[in-house]
């Protein structure tokens, strides 16, 4: 990384944790324990420093996010710094994450509301940026598999393949095809299928929100919805991007109204930080956009 990219990191810390400096020091002693300064090991002998004219207040919290930042780094001493972007994505993920945890969901992504891609997402299963079509068309196919099954437990008790056969006798060999990649994916992983499937319900929950609702712009966009077993919360962001969280359950809404509009600012900077993104082909299928 060259010295400017190393500069436009440090700016990039300095920024999100309204520090007053940031360095990234190799061997020595780590800061002592001070009340100005915060660190986080990025490596053998390597931390990344963040200093403060006055003590930080809520110092876990600032901590947690600079080693959001710092996860971009390698493990190892010779590797290459990543660059600015690939740190704000690492970051970006880290705080939705975090997001999650304060407003009590299963999991969160956010997309952009007139193309397939996702930006950011709060477990690595939700899958990569790009993605949000396949997902949708394996959800529909979960979909028509739980018909035949009477329900979505046998489908997270190990029921796919047993799924994938019912849907190709009844001559839907596309959604076979679709269940039998989500079997090998999700293979003896329960929980992260739950999580999975519960965030891409969310979601096609949202779309068909905005088929009924075209005139609603998506910066303005704020909705809950509710099931007998999930929540939904949907929020625009920055005018253009979709914030949307799944909740095994009934959501609390004012609990998740104060989390969010605490983290909104936070969120619109870390995606401005990210390089633009072309969306893949899409198919044929309906993005989130209402037609």
């Amino acid at each position: 990384m060259s010295d400017d990219q190393l500069l436009r990191l440090l700016a990039l810390v300095r920024r999100e944790l309204s520090a007053d400096d940031a360095r990234v020091e190799i061997g020595g002693r780590p800061p002592a324990d001070d009340p100005l300064h915060l660190w986080v090991p990025i490596g053998p002998q390597r931390r990344l420093v963040a200093t403060f004219r006055e003590p930080p207040g809520e110092r876990d919290r600032l901590s947690e996010r600079l080693g959001g930042l710092a996860r971009a780094f390698s493990d190892t001493a010779g590797a290459v710094v990543p660059t600015v972007a690939e740190v704000a994505d690492s970051a970006f993920d880290h705080e939705l994450a975090a997001l999650c945890e304060r407003a009590g969901a299963r999991c969160g992504v956010v997309i952009d509301g007139s193309s397939p891609v996702t930006w950011a997402r709060s477990h690595s299963e939700l899958g990569v940026p790009g993605d949000l079509q396949r997902w949708l068309a394996a959800i529909r196919a979960v979909a028509q598999a739980e018909a035949l099954m009477n329900g979505p437990q046998p489908l997270l008790d190990g029921g796919l393949d047993e799924a994938a056969s019912l849907l190709r006798k009844d001559h839907h060999e596309r959604a076979a095809r679709a269940l039998e990649g989500i079997a090998e994916r999700f293979a003896a992983q329960p929980q992260q299928l739950a999580r999975w499937l519960g965030c891409g319900k969310a979601l096609l929950a949202l779309r068909d929100h905005r088929d009924r609702h075209p005139a609603v712009q998506i910066g303005s966009l704020r909705w809950i919805g509710h099931s007998s077993d999930d929540g939904v919360y949907a929020r625009g962001l920055a005018g253009v991007y979709l914030l949307v969280l799944s909740f095994d359950g009934p959501l609390s809404e004012l609990r998740v109204e104060g989390v969010v509009r605490r983290a909104t600012s936070l969120l619109e900077r870390l995606i401005a930080a990210l390089p633009p993104l072309d969306p893949p082909p899409s198919r044929g299928l309906r993005l989130l956009r209402p037609e």
